[in-house]
C-alpha cells in the first residue's frame, strides 16, 4: 500500500548532491536529511510536531542542454523516516531503515559556473508504520502508541530551491 502525506510538521530539510555532468545526463549521489526537529515520543495529550528522516540515493538525472535547463530523474538508495507528526496532530508515522526512492522534476539556470533553480520532489520511505491515536479513535484496534498497520510506503512531496557550482 502507498500513502501520500502533506503535513504541516515543519522542519528544515537539507538536500546535498554531487555528480558528474555528462551533457544531458548527470549520475549523482544525493543526501536527504531532516534531522533538526524530532517530535519526541508519541503522546496523546501534548505532542510536538516535526520530521526526522534521512536518505542516501544514487540518482539518474536527465536535463536539457543550454542556459535554461529542465530537469527530471529518479534515485534509489537507503533511508529511514524516523518520525513524522503534526503538532498535537492525530497519530503520526515512525519507520525503519529500508530501501528509499526519490523522483524529481524542475528547472535550473546556468549562470557561468553557478547553477540556480528549483525542483518538485517526491521522497518514498519504505517500512513505515502509522501510529494510532487513542483519543481520536483513529485505528481503534491499536493501542495508543502501537505501530499498525506496518511496513507501508510513505511518500513525502516537497519543493527544493537549488544552488550549485560547476567545479570543472
Amino acid at each position: 500500500m502507498l500513502t501520500a502525506v502533506w503535513s504541516d510538521a515543519s522542519s528544515a530539510v537539507l538536500r546535498a548532491r554531487a555528480g558528474a555532468d555528462l551533457g544531458w545526463f548527470t549520475p549523482s549521489i544525493a543526501l536527504f536529511t531532516a534531522l533538526f526537529q524530532d517530535p519526541g515520543q508519541p503522546n496523546d495529550y501534548r505532542q510536538d510536531g516535526g520530521l526526522r528522516a534521512w536518505g542516501v540515493a544514487a540518482q539518474a538525472r536527465f536535463h536539457t542542454v543550454g542556459r535554461h535547463q529542465f530537469i527530471g530523474g529518479v534515485g534509489v538508495g537507503w533511508g529511514q523516516l524516523t518520525a513524522l507528526r503534526a503538532e498535537n496532530g492525530a497519530g503520526g508515522f515512525r519507520g525503519n531503515d529500508a530501501p528509499y526512492v526519490q523522483a524529481f522534476t524542475g528547472y535550473r539556470a546556468v549562470l557561468g559556473r553557478a547553477r540556480l533553480g528549483f525542483e518538485l520532489t517526491l521522497d518514498g520511505f519504505n517500512r513505515v508504520d502509522r501510529l494510532a491515536d487513542f483519543q481520536s479513535g483513529i485505528l481503534p484496534s491499536c493501542a495508543s502508541t502501537s505501530r499498525c498497520p506496518s511496513g507501508r510506503t510513505l511518500w513525502l512531496p516537497g519543493m527544493a530551491l537549488n544552488f550549485g557550482v560547476d567545479l570543472r
